[in-house]
């Protein structure tokens, strides 16, 4: 071999061996400057939901697991032992694996049911309804809905329809609890409303004395409108008649005392089957005594 091919030779050789060397020195520079991987998270105990667990449902172990979750993802307010929550009944709706929540828990010794869901001060109310009142199966749990009443005067009277409430939350729909899926089919025969004392005795009154209806708000829409009655001359174009003022007259008779209540002129009995509720039905329709039947002259 020529000697100029034996130094192109090892001149290549040289070169090789030094851009191998630079590429193994370039790797464990490399190496060297990766970040350590971060210590694994501490993990703590939190309790779970095994199944669905439904608004005011009780609660057995049987729906509820214990699972490791790490730490510094854990949400605030859940719970390490099943012991904890076996007693108390869901605010809201918990899906499988959700962890539970004490802002989504009714306090300790609340009962399962409706009852926990009614605010202080107000009153569950269930009606009959059916496709036609119930509008067509829209009304959901949570949906708030005006009641129209559609009474008579008296029995020979025409009817005449009334806004008596407004703006009224539905707490259940049969025996459900929580909103009803959109393409669900079922037909809809008690609704449950959350009114007042006061307006639990319109409602009462209303449906014993003639029909009502739901009428469904916008969710956005708080606003009370001023109502009025509408009969059969509304519907003509004509002027309704003037509903007629009610007067109580204090009477004395030497040292006893009472009072009287006058309707259209007229003495008004007090009827001993609605008194004792503070709802009298003359207040209620605007009824002079002479259009009352027998049964309604009754007094106390």
């Amino acid at each position: 071999m020529a000697p100029r091919t034996l130094i192109l030779l090892f001149l290549s050789l040289a070169l090789a061996a030094a851009a191998g060397y630079s590429n193994w020195r370039f790797l464990i520079a490399a190496a060297e400057n990766e970040p350590q991987s971060a210590e694994p998270s501490p993990l703590q105990k939190v309790v779970v939901a095994r199944a669905d667990l439904r608004i005011s449902q009780p609660m057995n172990s049987l729906m509820l697991d214990v699972v490791d979750w790490p730490a510094r993802l854990a949400p605030k307010g859940t719970f390490e032992r099943v012991a904890d929550v076996i007693e108390r009944i869901p605010r809201r709706h918990f899906a499988p694996g959700e962890p539970l929540l004490e802002s989504g828990l009714f306090g300790k010794g609340a009962l399962a049911g409706l009852s926990p869901l009614i605010e202080n001060g107000r009153r569950a109310m269930s009606v009959k309804v059916d496709e036609v009142i119930g509008i067509a199966g829209f009304v959901s749990v949570g949906a708030r809905v005006d009641v129209l009443a559609t009474l008579r005067r008296t029995v020979e009277s025409e009817a005449f329809s009334q806004v008596i409430l407004q703006d009224v939350r539905i707490l259940a729909v049969d025996r459900a609890l929580e909103p009803r899926e959109t393409d669900s089919d079922d037909r809809v025969s008690v609704v449950t409303l959350e009114v007042s004392p006061e307006q639990a005795k319109k409602l009462a009154f209303a449906s014993s004395q003639g029909s009502i209806q739901l009428a469904l708000r916008s969710p956005g829409d708080t606003d009370l409108a001023p109502t009025g009655s509408v009969g059969t001359p509304n519907l003509k174009g004509e002027e309704a008649p003037k509903r007629k003022r009610s007067h109580e007259v204090t009477v004395l008779r030497g040292l006893e005392r009472s009072s009287q209540k006058f309707l259209g002129g007229e003495l008004v009995p007090s009827p001993a089957n609605l008194s004792t509720a503070g709802l009298s039905p003359y207040d209620f329709l605007g009824i002079p005594p002479s259009a009352l039947t027998n049964s309604q002259r009754r007094d106390n």
